[in-house]
């Protein structure tokens, strides 16, 4: 025998090594009666032979996650989520979708078909929010108007990184907490000094003139917020199936007076302030970068300060549709 023949034989020996675990995963074991008759009498023994396995059937939500992979329109996020609910297919999630033109009232009659329904129409893009199965997310790529389709994903506040943009520097407590140093907040600048090193405009630019659409989680009325010229709460957004056009931020209708109650989370209130508040409850101590500007408020933000895609989105429309209305 040649050594070319023996590396042959090798290599052949090697390649069923490698296949034999690879097939034995679609083989699986049946037992097999047999009869024999000797002298004694019939005897039946038992052995095992290995036949391939019938091929496995998909579930839904499994076919649902091929279907959605495969197409580029889908992002990566809306395959996670599905998998997070694949023990519960029939569980309702939220997904945004991109439309290439404006949609139509048919939009409403295939998603109550397969059990969902649009929860909110945007103005500023071509697009809406849709609730739905998601075992029967994929029935929406069959939508040929559909040009991407998202997770309509959770938003909230986070201030981890105040303490980095305000360069303030933070030690280690005694009892190993983190903690900023007291002369770092009473040694600070006054706002006449920053605004020769940070920026901060002087008194003859106050704002005046400008109203900003602060889009957060409503603004509360405070003596400090006198030019607070309304609010506006699209914290339960509407849909109109008669006229697929009518954007949810249309229907929310026009800003009313605000009040004490207008902002159950704070955050919209403390941003108020540091943008319009004019120093009132401090004796002009404490005042807003631009004072004499005017603020109205785009509630978006739950109570808890959370809120998903679409809600921002519909705020930023509200303030892009009443921007001629109150000079935003």
């Amino acid at each position: 025998m040649t050594q070319q023949t023996v590396l042959t034989i090798l290599s052949c020996c090697l390649a069923v090594a490698l296949v034999a675990p690879c097939a034995s995963a679609d083989m699986t074991d049946i037992r097999r009666w047999t009869s024999e008759t000797d002298s004694e009498g019939t005897r039946r023994t038992v052995d095992r032979v290995r036949v391939p396995a019938p091929p496995r059937v998909l579930t839904p939500i499994e076919l649902t996650l091929a279907a959605l992979s495969a197409d580029v329109r889908v992002t990566e996020a809306v395959l996670d989520q599905i998998v997070a609910v694949t023990d519960d297919p029939g569980e309702m999630i939220e997904l945004t979708l991109s439309n290439d033109g404006r949609l139509d009232t048919s939009m409403w009659t295939d998603l109550e078909a397969l059990g969902g329904k649009v929860v909110q129409v945007f103005s500023s893009i071509d697009g809406c929010v849709v609730r739905l199965p998601a075992d029967q997310a994929d029935q929406l790529l069959s939508i040929s108007k559909v040009t991407q389709l998202d997770w309509n994903a959770p938003m909230g506040f986070s201030m981890n990184v105040a303490r980095t943009a305000a360069q303030v520097p933070v030690v280690d407590s005694d009892d190993g907490r983190k903690e900023i140093l007291q002369q770092q907040i009473e040694g600070g600048a006054t706002q006449t000094e920053a605004a020769s090193t940070t920026g901060i405009p002087g008194e003859d630019m106050d704002g005046s003139g400008v109203t900003i659409a602060l889009v957060d989680s409503g603004v509360r009325t405070h003596p400090d917020l006198d030019n607070l010229i309304g609010c506006v709460d699209l914290r339960n957004p509407t849909t109109n199936p008669l006229d697929p056009y009518e954007s949810t931020a249309e229907l929310a209708g026009e800003a009313v007076a605000c009040t004490d109650f207008t902002d159950p989370f704070g955050h919209g209130t403390h941003i108020a302030g540091i943008l319009i508040g004019d120093g009132s409850a401090s004796n002009g101590l404490y005042k807003g970068i631009a004072p004499g500007a005017e603020v109205i408020s785009i509630r978006v933000l739950d109570d808890k300060g959370m809120a998903d895609v679409g809600d921002v989105i519909t705020g930023i429309d509200w303030a892009i549709e009443n921007k001629g209305k109150h000079n935003i």
